[in-house]
C-alpha cells in the first residue's frame, strides 16, 4: 500500500467504548486491545492517513495521532451519514 497515491481513511467501528458491529469488540477484548478509537487508530497507523470517529469519542481525538474527523455516525438503527470529500 505504499505505492498508493491517494490518502486512506478509516471509520472506526466503535463508539463509546462498544462496536457497532459484533464481533469487533469481542475479537479486541480477546487479544487484549481496548476497545477505543485510538486503539483502532494505532493498529493501522501504518495503513492509514487519517480516521473518522464517532462525535460521541471526541475526547479521545486529541490522542490520536493523525488526522481525526469527528461526525455523529451511529444511530440506533445502523449507520448514518453521508460523507462528502
Amino acid at each position: 500500500m505504499s505505492d498508493r497515491r491517494v490518502p486512506s481513511v478509516a471509520i472506526s467501528p466503535i463508539v463509546r467504548g462498544k462496536a457497532v458491529k459484533r464481533p469487533t469488540a469481542k475479537l479486541m477484548h480477546e487479544l487484549g486491545i481496548m476497545t477505543t478509537s485510538r486503539s483502532i487508530a494505532d493498529h493501522d497507523e501504518e495503513l492509514i492517513d487519517g480516521i473518522i470517529v464517532d462525535a460521541a469519542d471526541a475526547g479521545e481525538a486529541a490522542a490520536i495521532g493523525m488526522p481525526v474527523l469527528q461526525r455523529p455516525s451511529a444511530s440506533r438503527s445502523g449507520w448514518h451519514w453521508p460523507i462528502t470529500c
